[in-house]
């Protein structure tokens, strides 16, 4: 009766262990869907600003183009695989659909984030004007350079930014170098719609 009575205790222990265990992962798994859908929520309306901007752009060009004698096909678009990586380091989130393993949240990346080291130099990945020089949550600072009028590449993440605005840049400039967390995110835009810059970057420039 006695040793009955000690498994059953051990059992009860166990047993009690065990779901305080569950109960402690299932509490984990509730912040970090809290703080990932906080996360995602930032992002989400850093990129709708980072839209607005780009979309004022292309307006501004469009009211632009109704004064001038278009100019033909954009030399960018010859480019494509062979642009420069806008700065040393490794690819840590690819552009697209991403699903989180342990929440299960979606989100969508218009662009890549690359990382490297804190003040390494971030640079032009083709000749353009500086659009655009500022700071955003979500994006940090960040610059916008215009390519021909039709295509946009952006860098955010940047601690040290080195260009003005209306600054032309050629393919291979320093822009501005990266940040404490050494993340450079980069985005390239045909007009207003984002494309994956994989597809457009030479990948031993990495």
């Amino acid at each position: 009766v006695t040793a009955l009575k000690k498994k059953k205790e051990v059992s009860s222990t166990l047993e009690r262990s065990k779901r305080r265990k569950g109960e402690k992962d299932l509490a984990k798994v509730r912040r970090k869907k809290i703080v990932e859908g906080d996360h995602m929520l930032t992002l989400k309306q850093a990129a709708q600003e980072m839209e607005a901007l780009i979309s004022r752009l292309e307006r501004e060009r469009e009211e632009r183009l109704h004064a001038q004698v278009p100019t033909g096909p954009s030399a960018f678009s010859t480019l494509k695989g062979q642009l420069m990586a806008p700065c040393r380091g490794k690819v840590i989130e690819s552009f697209g659909n991403h699903v989180d393993p342990i929440t299960k949240l979606t989100s969508f990346s218009p662009g890549i984030s690359i990382g490297t080291k804190s003040g390494t130099k971030v640079m032009a990945v083709a000749a353009g004007s500086v659009a655009y020089v500022g700071n955003l949550r979500g994006y940090g600072n960040f610059i916008i350079l215009n390519h021909d009028g039709r295509f946009y590449t952006t860098y955010s993440g940047l601690g040290k930014m080195t260009v003005t605005n209306g600054q032309y840049v050629r393919g291979g400039d320093r822009i501005g170098t990266a940040s404490t967390d050494g993340v450079i995110k980069f985005e390239l835009r045909d007009k207003r719609e984002p494309v994956d810059p994989i597809e457009w970057i030479r990948f031993d420039s990495f």
